[in-house]
């Protein structure tokens, strides 16, 4: 009678706490709607500095293939480049700094005549400015077309569940220094706050 007696408070604890966690994880309509994904579009640019010709800060290095450490093409089939490049509010190298964004890429053709695409693994680290977190990326990057784009899928902060794509135009400023301008259109995103 007593293990019978036991075995009904120890459901009953269970299902008390069960009942507590469901009840926390219930949204008022309110908290709902400030929770509601939302659309947005967010620029900013990548400054991009890959020569020792004109900076002496050179936010990449080739890590395997010929010609390491430049980071520079032209590429063979294999070669691998670390960046860690500054993401800027506004064009100017010099403006305010928002984050990094950090990754490698590869030399993606085994053929290489006329092939230019690179195997993009990388994150984009905000760290200030109206947006804060990370968001992962990885595409195939075709050099020969002037405006190119990518899809993302998830992240941190302010990128929690976000899903999108980004375009991105580089501009190439002088030998050995780049810019992007990059758009996100964040489609859908939890809204943290």
């Amino acid at each position: 009678m007593f293990n019978r007696m036991a075995a009904i408070h120890a459901n009953i604890f269970w299902v008390a706490i069960l009942m507590m966690q469901l009840s926390e994880s219930v949204l008022t309509p309110a908290e709902a709607a400030h929770r509601l994904p939302k659309k947005q579009k967010y620029e900013f640019y990548v400054q991009v500095v890959r020569s020792n010709f004109t900076f002496s800060n050179s936010t990449a290095v080739r890590i395997w293939g010929k010609g390491a450490p430049d980071p520079s093409p032209p590429f063979t089939f294999g070669d691998a480049v670390v960046f860690d490049d500054k993401i800027t509010e506004g064009p100017d190298f010099f403006s305010q700094e928002i984050g990094r964004i950090h990754g490698v890429f590869f030399d993606a053709c085994y053929n290489s005549t006329g092939c230019l695409k690179l195997l993009v693994v990388g994150t984009l680290d905000f760290t200030a400015g109206k947006l804060i977190g990370t968001i992962p990326i990885t595409f195939l990057e075709d050099l020969t077309i002037p405006v190119r784009t990518y899809s993302f899928s998830g992240g941190t902060g302010n990128f929690l569940l976000a899903q999108g794509f980004g375009v991105v135009t580089p501009t190439v400023l002088a030998d050995g220094y780049l810019r992007s301008h990059t758009v996100l259109h964040i489609n859908r995103q939890y809204k943290t706050q």
